[in-house]
């Protein structure tokens, strides 16, 4: 029985084996290799267009149900949502520019969908701080071919909740603030013990009259 078992347990390792082997291998004929060259070229003008908030052309790329999952955990739907996504980056953010790469090649399923993912290397510039922070979030998407032509489906990128430039700024900050208002708390009270200490200290008229 338990020779059994180790035999059909093997048996089921090497029919699963060459399917991790597929997706991690190069590309194995011309259509595949076809195929990762258009998705190298949809993120490349998907992100120029990123890198120069040209969101009309960035939507060209994009499917018209898109979803996208930005690092604050907020979702945009659809190209609408994503207009609206960026225009309100545009409140504080004065750039942002990403150089993506991949882990691996894509994982394509029945020629139609693409699962891809990497690190952005992004880097943006705060408008009220004056500083440039880079989260060096990572990214997963999927895309899929309609009418011979890949589309970016769904986006999702996520960096450190804890470990990142953007809560370390802020924790400076609160940290200043506070800092400055124990600073004037303290002085104020200094002042204000000082006054009381003089005044309690003076005499009063009716001591000056009763010393004259």
């Amino acid at each position: 029985m338990t020779r059994t078992l180790i035999t059909l347990t093997l048996a089921c390792l090497v029919a699963l084996a060459p399917i991790g082997v597929r997706a991690a291998d190069p590309p194995s004929d011309d259509s595949d290799v076809t195929t990762h060259e258009q998705l190298r070229e949809l993120r490349t003008g998907l992100f120029n267009a990123f890198n120069k908030n040209d969101v009309d052309t960035l939507l060209t790329y994009c499917h018209p149900d898109i979803v996208v999952v930005w690092q604050d955990g907020s979702i945009s739907e659809g190209h609408k949502g994503v207009a609206v996504k960026f225009k309100e980056l545009d409140a504080f953010l004065d750039s942002m520019n990403c150089k993506p790469a991949s882990d691996h090649l894509s994982v394509i399923y029945d020629g139609d969908v693409a699962i891809a993912r990497g690190k952005l290397n992004d880097t943006y510039h705060l408008r009220r701080h004056g500083s440039n922070v880079a989260l060096d979030s990572s990214w997963s998407a999927t895309l899929v071919r309609q009418d011979d032509r890949w589309l970016l489906a769904s986006f999702a990128a996520s960096t450190s909740l804890y470990d990142n430039p953007v809560v370390h700024l802020f924790v400076q900050k609160a940290q200043y603030t506070t800092g400055l208002w124990a600073g004037l708390a303290g002085l104020v009270l200094g002042i204000g013990a000082s006054l009381l200490i003089r005044r309690r200290s003076r005499p009063s008229t009716t001591e000056q009259q009763e010393a004259a």
